[in-house]
């Protein structure tokens, strides 16, 4: 690879116009440096150029102790070069490097000249992160970030609460749209719906007004919301049409097929194919149809927490139609219950189908209600199982965790007050959870967790079962691969963090169980600095977004999606983002260490 080759592949290098690159390559200086030859001095004389490894390695040390480790590609001395002063480090070649030298005078022309090529040096981490842009969207599966409002090409069509609603059909015919806005106050909508469900359905007449099955107030988003937020609002809100606002005023309605003509793989498809759904057995195929959803997504522009929401909504129709399946299947309950989910999914956060984590609360403790759902947990999970969901390796499942009600409560305190490990193992499981579907409030659940904020102990117990997953760096900064040059991205990165929010989550004494919401909670909290809840979270959507590029790329090659990623296949810069990013999960754990003194618990 000759010289401009190779220093075009490196950001920020890679953002330069191909005239500076090339005036660049010609004012380069090649220094050669030996095994254990200084660089850099801490304190000594400021550094005069920027110095891109082309060769070797180099120790970055700092009062004796060694803290990081260069290697081919990445860049040196910028802190001393741009603001003239002493070293913070030493800079020590480990081993026979060739350095490509870059001066003061032709550093600073670029810097003032290339505002990108700027940026890399005066942002932090999380600032760089959020700017990293994967992909450019693909013109095939449409812009998912535009706003919904560029969407709307007719005026909203009304009626008046008192017009009969065979005007109401007739004029929706005419219009060759599927719902009308009911000029009341609040604003009223009649759809297509509403006649099957509550005209035709209760034998009502043609002169029935529209106020009596109209549903009101009507639910809006505003016209800058982007597509992606439409999507899920109306997947969450299980709603096929939303009116949009601009200044207050309604503009226009959006349907769930004005969302589809926008993409070839939506996920309404999938959404309408669960809500028609009467065999589980008929959805073998909703691991994949879920991953080419997510695939669009994720190719759409989508944040992948967004799509962690979207894929949640999915599961969630998924899951709520199994559950009536099988209580039409059964019989109705004898008592009030909730299903729960936990793990990621609880969170939010599964983009790809993974392990069941899921649990059941019932009211009345009676031998009737044991026995119904012995036999209910049994019909869900295997539907569950017939739909893609693997049994959980660790059994915690609905067919092994469904109990009253008072059992939780009773469980959830001993949780906190003995925290042996395994109480510590199942605390971070099951306070994940989120209620899914039924009739059965499970608040008390809630209050207890967040009563936990006051349990010193416990919080110091939780803290230290946090510090179990460590990033994946060795002693001397280099990063520790396995056999076959591979790093677990969910053992040292993303668990890490999650764990990480979940003490910083309790401590504030909120109940979010998404990671984000938790750190955002530590911010407004004061336990946690704007700067650190800015790093953290960005460095987990980084994570999460290279594991679901590799999980993608596995399944587009039908091969089975893991956790981790072969270190030397990655780019340059996710190199060097990854190291960084694993640089601050390891500094956050010393400090929720030592905020918690982990050190002097027994």
């Amino acid at each position: 690879m000759n010289q401009i080759d190779f220093v075009k592949t490196y950001p920020p290098f890679n953002q330069l116009p191909a005239p500076s690159l090339e005036t660049l390559i010609n004012e380069i200086t090649i220094k050669q440096y030996t095994p254990a030859e200084y660089i850099l001095r801490q304190g000594g004389s400021p550094c005069m150029n920027l110095y891109l490894i082309h060769t070797g390695t180099i120790r970055l040390v700092r009062d004796g102790q060694q803290f990081d480790f260069l290697e081919s590609g990445e860049l040196f001395g910028y802190p001393s070069l741009m603001f003239q002063s002493p070293p913070l480090v030493d800079a020590i070649c480990d081993e026979t490097a060739e350095l490509y030298a870059i001066s003061q005078p032709v550093f600073k022309q670029l810097l003032n000249e290339h505002k990108l090529f700027a940026e890399f040096f005066l942002n932090g981490l999380a600032d760089r992160l959020r700017h990293t842009n994967r992909f450019e969207v693909s013109a095939f599966t449409g812009n998912l970030t535009i706003e919904i409002g560029t969407l709307i090409d007719k005026l909203p069509v009304t009626v008046k609460p008192d017009d009969m609603v065979q005007y109401a059909a007739q004029k929706m015919r005419a219009e060759k749209i599927g719902s009308v806005l009911v000029e009341s106050n609040p604003s009223g909508i009649l759809t297509e719906d509403d006649f099957t469900v509550r005209v035709l359905a209760k034998g009502l007449g043609p002169d029935t007004p529209v106020h009596q099955v109209m549903s009101r107030p009507v639910k809006t988003l505003p016209s800058d919301t982007p597509i992606y937020g439409a999507m899920l609002f109306m997947l969450e809100e299980e709603i096929h049409r939303v009116p949009i606002t601009k200044n207050g005023q309604i503009t226009g309605v959006i349907s769930a097929t004005d969302l589809l003509r926008h993409q070839t793989t939506n996920p309404f498809y999938l959404f309408r194919q669960l809500k028609r759904l009467e065999d589980p057995e008929t959805l073998k195929q909703y691991t994949f149809e879920v991953a080419k959803t997510v695939d669009t997504l994720f190719h759409g522009g989508l944040d992948v927490t967004a799509i962690g929401r979207m894929v949640a909504s999915l599961n969630d129709a998924l899951l709520k139609r199994i559950l009536k399946l099988t209580e039409d299947h059964l019989g109705p309950p004898p008592t009030p219950y909730t299903w729960l989910v936990f793990g990621s999914e609880g969170r939010m956060e599964q983009l790809l189908l993974t392990d069941q984590d899921n649990a059941l609360v019932y009211q009345d403790d009676t031998p009737e209600a044991a026995a119904y759902f012995a036999t209910f947990t049994k019909h869900v999970v295997d539907g569950l199982l017939q739909a893609g969901f693997p049994l959980c390796p660790g059994g915690y499942m609905a067919t092994n965790w469904h109990k009253p009600l008072a059992h939780w409560k009773a469980l959830f305190k001993k949780w906190i007050l003995t925290p042996e490990p395994q109480a510590l193992l199942e605390a971070a499981i099951f306070f994940d959870f989120r209620a899914v579907h039924g009739d059965l409030s499970v608040k008390s659940l809630d209050d207890i967790i967040l009563e936990a904020r006051s349990d010193k102990l416990f919080l110091a117990h939780l803290a230290r079962s946090a510090l179990q997953f460590v990033p994946p760096l060795g002693v001397l900064w280099g990063i520790r691969k396995d056999k076959k040059g591979r790093v677990n991205l969910k053992k040292g990165g993303i668990t890490p963090i999650v764990s990480l929010a979940r003490v910083y989550g309790m401590e504030a004494g909120v109940y979010f169980p998404s990671t984000l919401e938790r750190l955002e909670s530590a911010v407004s909290a004061g336990n946690l600095s704007q700067d650190g809840g800015d790093t953290l979270s960005e460095t987990f959507r980084f994570i999460l977004q290279l594991r679901l590029e590799e999980q993608l790329l596995a399944y587009k090659n039908k091969t089975k999606p893991g956790n981790k990623v072969v270190w030397n296949n990655l780019a340059p810069i996710d190199r060097r983002h990854l190291k960084e990013a694993f640089g601050v999960i390891q500094d956050y754990q010393g400090y929720l260490s030592g905020r918690f003194h982990t050190d002097r618990l027994g």
